[in-house]
């Protein structure tokens, strides 16, 4: 996930919610020029990314060209798609419990994972 937003409570939150989630949580300075935001988005190819509300067109047109999967948006007082998205979701102990029933690869141990046994 790459995140171009003010620093907040919110951006806090979305923070320890990347490290909760075990999501890869990439910050860039708001202060990057939208060439400068294409750049990190190429190289790191993220999933999502996370930007103030002021720059979603920019945002959403760099997604469009380097194939990321969505576009959110977070302002400093924790108001945007991100929060709305959020506040419509189920409770992240539901999800928690959910993915405990699925099947492997997802909860596999990484020694299965790669074809070597375990000690």
């Amino acid at each position: 996930m790459t995140v171009q937003v003010s620093k907040s409570l919110a951006n806090v939150a979305l923070y320890l919610g990347a490290l909760k989630l075990g999501v890869v949580y990439q910050p860039l300075n708001t202060a990057y020029t939208p060439a400068e935001l294409e750049f990190f988005v190429s190289d790191a190819e993220p999933a999502l990314i996370v930007a103030d509300p002021a720059v979603q067109g920019i945002a959403e047109a760099i997604a469009a060209r380097n194939g990321v999967a969505s576009v959110a948006t977070l302002d400093a007082e924790g108001v945007g798609s991100l929060s709305a998205m959020a506040a419509s979701s189920p409770p992240l102990r539901e999800i928690a419990l959910k993915a405990r029933t699925m099947s492997p690869p997802f909860f596999t141990p990484r020694a299965q994972q790669v074809g070597r046994k375990e000690r």
